[in-house]
């Protein structure tokens, strides 16, 4: 009786096991790029291999309050892709992209959240889309934040980076 009881439980034990496997959130913002704060602006490193070619890019913020509104900092166009070790900003844009429309983020102390998106068109976003929750700029100045929410001395520490 007390082998058929253990045997139950660790039945049961496993059946739960299974059931919240399907449960854990993945990563799906895990992305090999990393922003920081340079010369007071927002400077964003890839760190994957070279990516397809793209033909959009949008980098846009929100902040964390009520009445969140997002904003569309820069939306450019042009062929490009990205490669290991390239950094572009608002100002700087990977070569082969014009804006279209581009502005700063703001370096508040507000909370605040910026998404990276590529894709096809602004209607086909189908390449990265990365968030990242940086903390107060004056804390990732220097320092790299990964999505992940880490923030490293290393631009490229992540999963998925290029070696």
């Amino acid at each position: 009786m007390f082998a058929s009881c253990r045997t139950l439980v660790a039945i049961l034990c496993a059946g739960v096991l299974l059931a919240t496997v399907g449960c854990v959130p993945q990563a799906g913002n895990e992305q090999p790029m990393s922003v920081t704060v340079r010369d007071g602006s927002y400077l964003f490193h890839w760190c994957g291999k070279q990516t397809d070619e793209y033909r959009y890019l949008e980098v846009a913020y929100a902040t964390f309050d009520p009445d969140r509104d997002d904003v569309v900092a820069l939306r450019a166009s042009g062929e490009y892709n990205f490669e290991p070790g390239e950094e572009f900003s608002l100002l700087l844009l990977p070569s082969g992209v014009e804006a279209t429309t581009s502005s700063e983020i703001p370096l508040t102390d507000d909370r605040m959240l910026v998404f990276v998106y590529t894709g096809s068109s602004e209607a086909d976003l189908d390449g990265i889309d990365v968030t990242f929750r940086p903390a107060k700029p004056k804390e990732i100045e220097g320092r790299w934040l990964y999505p992940s929410g880490e923030l490293h001395d290393d631009p490229c520490e992540m999963r998925g980076a290029v070696g």
